[in-house]
């Protein structure tokens, strides 16, 4: 799906850098979904550094991940195809 996550890197601050299928680039803030059930160990930076896609989505040892949907929708963007 064109919102699916392609490549996903953790920055400082709890920031994701990510690209989409769809090739668009950008910056995506965790800091505002921090406070969500189960994402609490996201909160150590050692811990959000070990981010992967899974299935599409950045996604976490523990299983914490987050909707490709959501990514998509509140990503800066940097560069595009």
């Amino acid at each position: 799906m064109k919102d699916d996550i392609k490549v996903v890197t953790a920055l400082p601050n709890h920031c994701l850098h990510v690209e989409l299928e769809d090739g668009r680039v950008g910056i995506f803030d965790m800091r505002p979904h921090l406070g969500q059930p189960g994402l609490e160990a996201l909160l150590v930076p050692a811990y959000f550094a070990q981010v992967r896609v899974l299935f599409g989505a950045p996604t976490w040892p523990d299983g914490e991940d987050v909707s490709p949907f959501t990514v998509s929708a509140g990503i800066q963007l940097t560069a595009s195809a």
